[in-house]
């Protein structure tokens, strides 16, 4: 498959790609009826590697979007092929591009930079890039759709997104998947909307907002918080405050939350306890700021509820909480994390400033309690969702697939 991705700075350039010249035809189409002739006449002969895109698009005067969209057309009709690391190389003189023979067309928005070229995600499963690798690993081998990926540049890039999806409204994909939890908004889910009305099938992760109008995957929050709650029930904890990142305002927040209450009810707890018990509140991503919100928080709040156990946000949040403690003189709490990252981390990078007082924790202690997410499922099934889509294979009606979440012990 040809690489089809649309950096940030080239996404209006597929509109223009779009617009007719002189002669009637597009760019894209003008290039691409070019290039056929070329192989055709033998130009650029069966194995021979096409130039880069970026010595065409010179050639042909134009920028390299409509370059590659081209080479697209081809790659579909059966006259080019794409080889990781390799090039565009040439598999056949012949190609019928105006035939109905078009693969149906799969579109990520994605910051993964490439297709993974048929190797192997990196083996940092419990990092929230997992979920992407693993869609893309899913779906880039595949020889009956057309894989388009529209790359940005940050998993906060919002606005990207945005315009992403607003050009997807002229190109019509027969599937959109957006797997980047952390973009879908109020904003997002009505331009996702405006795409599904037009014909598009949307397949989301829908960790962060739940819509019940699309296809969606999420990994089961309610059950990981549930397992963790009772294990420290179990293990003789009574009195458990568990920290939220906004149970208020995040799909997946509210389920953990519901977690909690389901293991601490069972255990006797009142409603109005198990709110007392629950602080929900966003701290900062900077560890020094985290620390600094945590200690103006934690002296009443373990005076008021005299707690035996903390649930932390996640395993990155773990050695902040411990260091917040220690600084209050309470660091025999217990502390759990969320997500099974500990031993994926790069500890100085997360921690900064923060990573010298905590070295010892991290180096010489056990990881936490945790709660592994299963990331590479939700990835795999979102391509799962999208193929079904796309292949005409799915039940009718809004999807939804919820992946088992299970409790990692130290």
């Amino acid at each position: 498959m040809a690489e089809s991705k649309i950096a940030s700075s080239e996404i209006d350039e597929v509109k223009r790609s779009r617009r007719r010249t002189a002669s009637g035809r597009s760019m894209q189409d003008q290039i691409c009826i070019e290039l056929k002739r070329r192989i055709t006449a033998g130009n650029y002969e069966v194995g021979s590697f096409l130039p880069s895109i970026r010595v065409l698009a010179r050639e042909f005067h134009s920028s390299i979007t409509p370059v590659r969209l081209a080479i697209d057309q081809l790659v579909d009709a059966g006259m080019l092929k794409s080889r990781h690391g390799s090039g565009v190389v040439v598999v056949s003189t012949l190609g019928n591009i105006e035939s109905g023979a078009r693969k149906p067309t799969i579109e990520v928005i994605t910051t993964v930079t490439d297709r993974m070229g048929g190797g192997s995600p990196s083996a940092r499963s419990h990092r929230l890039m997992a979920v992407q690798e693993y869609l893309l690993w899913s779906l880039t081998a595949r020889e009956d759709i057309r894989l388009s990926l529209a790359t940005v540049r940050s998993n906060h890039a919002e606005s990207l997104v945005l315009s992403r999806l607003k050009d997807a409204l002229n190109e019509s994909p027969e599937v959109l998947v957006l797997p980047i939890a952390e973009v879908v908004s109020s904003a997002t889910i009505e331009a996702l909307r405006r795409l599904q009305a037009q014909g598009t099938k949307i397949v989301y992760n829908a960790a962060r907002y739940w819509v019940e109008d699309f296809d969606r995957v999420i990994s089961d929050f309610e059950q990981g918080q549930y397992l963790l709650t009772k294990k420290l029930l179990d293990l003789g904890f009574r009195r458990i405050v568990r920290f939220s990142a906004g149970h208020t305002v995040y799909h997946h927040e509210a389920e953990k939350q519901k977690g909690f209450a389901r293991a601490m009810s069972e255990a006797g707890w009142g409603s109005g306890e198990i709110t007392d018990f629950t602080v929900d509140k966003k701290l900062s991503q900077y560890p020094e700021q985290h620390v600094i919100e945590l200690l103006a928080i934690l002296p009443d709040l373990l005076a008021r509820t005299k707690p035996d156990a903390i649930c932390s946000y996640a395993d990155v949040t773990t050695p902040l909480m411990k260091t917040s403690l220690a600084l209050l003189g309470r660091e025999e709490l217990e502390v759990t994390g969320y997500d099974g990252a500990w031993n994926e981390m790069d500890w100085p990078g997360e921690l900064g400033g923060l990573y010298a007082v905590n070295k010892r924790r991290i180096d010489d202690g056990p990881a936490p309690l945790s709660v592994d997410t299963h990331l590479p499922e939700v990835g795999v099934a979102l391509a799962e969702l999208a193929l079904a889509r796309v292949l005409g294979q799915a039940e009718p009606g809004p999807q939804l697939k919820k992946i088992p979440q299970t409790l990692l012990v130290p």
